[in-house]
């Protein structure tokens, strides 16, 4: 009779294993059950994820967040998975649920054949540990956060053999781990730092038959760096502290202890890198102290998951040779809003409808550019709701409404006020910014630069600085510094709000540098771009006109055509555009364009002097047709109507500049009155001063706007238009040349035999005629 005795061919190797996972080559209780689950070196890189690390730290998720961890070890003899979600509930608490499986594959049964003392194969089987947690944590109190996890075990332990039917069938009893969490300190360049204990097992452990599942004492340090560019953390375990001494070897119970950390860099916000460490080890006098290593890498990419983790990584812990080195790879990713967008969508809809409803509109009519309107509905919400979870963002807006409505003054002070007030929310770079428009239309370069210094700080937005790039690159334009001015314009990336204006700018420091190759592909950029505002639009047309100026001084008049057409009528340099246009069809003789752009620009412009000179195009059209009586007819309007233009003086300026001085002052006292009654009830006799107010508001808007303007257009010359007394002698030039074609001359006529010098006179003038054309 054969007797049959099962033996693993493997066990030695999973004896092993057990010590790998354990961390303990040199102590006397490894190859308890469950020893993976009280280590860290399989998933060191989920130490701030996973409840298994600590159950309190999962509160410092604020995404729903899933993980996955694939471990093969000994030549994938052995694999561990980790598979969890994290799930934030409100602002404090968060809950997990997490599954941990190890599996050592097949294994080769043999039995001894008693009647020739052989050991023979007699088939396969197989073990594996499953282990269920159930997490939860609440931040009860400040930077405190406390935790537990349920933990389940089901292990099937070698179905198949003789005991097989008693171990697969016992009763597992649940754990239980307890947590907490405190958070030392947030700081955008300090970093965020969080230490932590974790009781593993310690309350409570779960057993298969008389043997427990291993205790554990974890103390953990967790930091990030620099926004997060760097990540760094320690977890020390003091493991098997309640065994009983006869689960050791000799019966001699020793503490095991293991430390592990990690050191790791975020480069490029894609790219991470990896250092691991530690050491582990027991109390036993002649136990050595082993001090494995790892590197692990990977991406973290959240440009491409609206701005949340989303990461695969890959780790190599060298432990004592290639034949137990483990491999893990992890895949991270956050998923769905943040825990406070959630919340505040939440209480949205359980408070008070008024000052959400009064919020949504305040905001629909800033988007709709009513900002007279949406300031006073912002003021409601700060009178009537002084504790509406969205006032900073209700300040910033309240004081945008006044900066958009040119309350310069207003505007910065309530900017300051509003940094002052909440000086941790995420207004403050927004308001700096505002600051710093607005000291720019002052013309205060020194301010402008402490606002950019503020704006170029770790934790500003990229978004806001580059658009503090574009008004420190104008500055620097206006002090004719272009270099400078060139490096921040070339910071700003495409797609960016500036970006159109930033390639323009560009352009034009360029051209003031002499290079005008690097002029033409940055104003090329500018028109590629997609412009979405009419703004933006203007910016193209801009970039237009000054690329169509440049190939008329190169006399590439195709080009500049093609350019200056591209330029609608409706924009504000379509009149630049139709001088281009004229004095370009001059240069080609193209007659036909040149009457054409001469008849548009005295339709479109209101300005008289360039009127006049699309008179002056469209009589030169004219001569050249030989249409001298209508050419007369033109020019004679024309040299009527600008000798009676009086060109802008510099007193006129002066003038305009004290009463603008002054406007600036009254509209300074309309503004201080709008901010008062923008604070107080809205009842109807307060409507009814807010109205009266706003005639006076717009009055002095609209005189402050004239001179603005009328600065503008006093230092303004255009790329093409020649000046009231250029174009005021070519008309003089050219009505005496048509008075002399047309035989209207006011000199006396000369007798019919003289005309065959007449006729030389006629042939001489149509040459400097020509001559006049080449210089044009």
């Amino acid at each position: 009779m054969t007797t049959t005795i099962h033996f693993l061919k493997k066990a030695s190797i999973f004896g092993a294993f057990l010590l790998v996972v354990g961390m303990h080559l040199n102590v006397k209780a490894d190859g308890l059950p469950g020893e993976f689950i009280s280590t860290q070196r399989w998933h060191d890189l989920f130490a701030r994820y996973s409840p298994l690390t600590n159950p309190a730290i999962i509160t410092e998720a604020n995404y729903l967040g899933a993980r996955f961890a694939f471990s093969p070890t000994l030549g994938n003899a052995f694999k561990i998975i980790d598979l969890g979600v994290t799930i934030p509930v409100g602002l404090y608490q968060s809950v997990a649920v997490s599954w941990f499986f190890l599996t050592p594959g097949s294994y080769e049964i043999y039995s001894i054949n008693r009647s020739t003392n052989i050991w023979e194969p007699n088939g396969t089987t197989s073990s594996s540990e499953n282990y269920f947690m159930l997490s939860y944590a609440i931040n009860p109190w400040n930077r405190l956060s406390v935790g537990a996890n349920l933990n389940f075990v089901y292990q099937s332990l070698f179905p198949g053999t003789e005991n097989a039917e008693k171990r697969f069938n016992e009763n597992f009893i649940p754990g239980i781990d307890i947590g907490a969490t405190y958070r030392l300190f947030r700081h955008p360049l300090a970093g965020n730092h969080v230490i932590g204990i974790n009781l593993q097992n310690l309350i409570y452990a779960p057993t298969i038959g008389e043997e427990s599942f291993p205790a554990n004492l974890r103390i953990s340090w967790l930091a990030t760096f620099w926004e997060k560019r760097i990540e760094s953390g320690i977890d020390f375990d003091i493991k098997d502290v309640v065994a009983q001494a006869d689960k050791f070897q000799d019966g001699d119970k020793q503490i095991e202890w293991e430390l592990y950390g990690r050191v790791g860099t975020w480069l490029l916000r894609v790219f991470k890198l990896y250092f691991l460490f530690g050491s582990n080890g027991s109390g036993a006098p002649d136990a050595e102290i082993d001090v494995p290593w790892g590197l692990a890498g990977g991406i973290n990419i959240p440009s491409v998951n609206i701005g949340r983790d989303l990461e695969l990584l890959y780790q190599y812990h060298a432990v004592d040779g290639p034949a137990i080195n483990t491999h893990t790879i992890y895949l991270r990713a956050d998923l769905g809003k943040h825990r406070e967008e959630i919340y505040a969508r939440k209480m949205a809809r359980q408070l008070d409808a008024s000052p959400n409803d009064l919020y949504n509109k305040a905001l629909t009519l800033y988007h709709q550019q009513k900002y007279w309107e949406a300031f006073f509905v912002f003021g409601q919400i700060l009178s009537q709701f002084p504790d509406f979870f969205k006032n900073d963002w209700v300040n910033y807006y309240l004081h945008s409404c006044q900066e958009e409505l040119d309350m310069r003054q207003a505007s910065q002070s309530g900017y300051a006020e509003a940094i002052n007030k909440y000086p941790q929310s995420e207004i403050v770079p927004y308001a700096d910014l505002g600051i710093m428009r607005v000291v720019y239309r002052e013309g205060d370069n020194a301010k402008v630069s402490d606002q950019f210094a503020k704006l170029n700080q770790l934790g500003v937005p990229d978004s806001l600085k580059y658009h503090a790039y574009y008004l420190m690159g104008q500055t620097h334009m206006r002090n004719k510094d272009y270099s400078k001015a060139i490096q921040l314009f070339n910071l700003i990336p495409e797609g960016h709000p500036e970006y159109i204006f930033g390639q323009h700018s560009l352009g034009v420091c360029q051209v003031l540098s002499d290079n005008m190759q690097a002029a033409m592909v940055a104003l090329e950029n500018a028109i590629q771009s997609e412009a979405t505002t009419s703004t933006q639009k203007e910016g193209v047309n801009r970039s237009y006109l000054l690329i169509g100026y440049l190939f008329y001084e190169e006399l590439s008049l195709s080009k500049a055509v093609t350019a200056l057409r591209s330029i609608p009528a409706g924009s504000y340099y379509y009149e630049d555009a139709l001088l281009g246009l004229g004095w370009s069809a001059i240069k080609a003789r193209q007659w036909a364009d040149c009457m054409d752009a001469g008849v548009k620009l005295q339709k479109t412009s209101n300005k008289e002097v360039i009127q006049c000179e699309g008179m002056l195009l469209e009589a030169y059209a004219l001569l050249m047709r030989k249409n001298y009586g209508q050419a007369l007819d033109v020019l004679q309007k024309a040299y009527d109507k600008i000798n009676k233009v009086s060109p802008p003086s510099k007193e006129q300026l002066a003038t305009r500049t004290q009463q603008y001085a002054q406007e600036r002052e009254d509209y300074g006292e309309v503004a201080a009155s709008a901010y008062d009654l923008a604070l107080v009830r809205q009842t109807s006799a307060v409507i009814k001063l807010i109205d009266s107010l706003h005639v006076e508001q717009k009055s002095s808007k609209q005189n402050i706007d004239e001179h603005l303007k009328f600065s503008d257009e006093f230092v303004r010359s255009g790329f093409f238009s020649r000046g009231i007394d250029k174009i005021k002698e070519d008309l003089e030039y050219a009505l005496a040349t048509a008075e002399k074609l047309s035989g209207t001359s006011a000199t006396p006529a000369k007798p019919v035999e003289e005309t065959e010098e007449l006729d030389e006179e006629i042939q001489k003038l149509q040459e400097e005629m020509r001559k006049l054309e080449e210089e044009q």
